[in-house]
């Protein structure tokens, strides 16, 4: 993993305020996570992906844990799995799965993000207003962030202005 490289991508998603330069900057920081992959891996990586959007999520999930057990240092190939895993509705793992990519890597704003939803979905609130400031701390002018936050806050009897 190029870390110089995702430090300064993170720098930029911080402080960037044009919509153009964001969405950049995210594609970047994809790549980066996306790339860092042997061809045997990567295939595997390809063939998940696909089986995802096909909606074979069983498939997904096998080939994520291939790439897994393969590269158990690789936050991507835990973030994967823990998409597919949410996409078949099972949030306990894909939240241990999530836990697992933000432990690898801390700035992970779609697992972030992933696991918010999947605590606005079971109904803890405090838990998907703590993730969505702690998202807002990597990706400040996601669109729709602030609302969120507010949102919860007023709806949990917080100030958070």
């Amino acid at each position: 993993m190029n870390k110089e490289q995702l430090d300064h991508l993170f720098q930029l998603l911080r402080t960037s305020q044009k919509e153009d330069e964001i969405q950049q900057t995210i594609e970047d920081i994809w790549q980066v996570w996306m790339t860092e992959l042997s061809p045997a891996v990567g295939l595997l990586m390809d063939r998940g992906c696909k089986a995802m959007a096909d909606g074979d999520f069983t498939e997904a999930i096998h080939d994520f844990s291939t790439i897994i057990s393969e590269m158990p240092e690789y936050a991507e190939g835990w973030n994967k799995r823990a998409t597919a895993l949410y996409l078949r509705g099972d949030y306990k793992r894909s939240i241990d799965d999530i836990q697992k990519t933000l432990e690898l890597e801390p700035r992970h704003f779609g697992a972030l993000s992933g696991w918010a939803t999947i605590c606005l979905i079971i109904g803890d609130e405090q838990k998907a207003l703590s993730l969505f400031r702690e998202l807002e701390q990597i990706y400040p002018n996601r669109k729709g962030l602030r609302k969120k936050i507010n949102t919860l806050s007023t709806k949990l009897g917080l100030d958070d202005n």
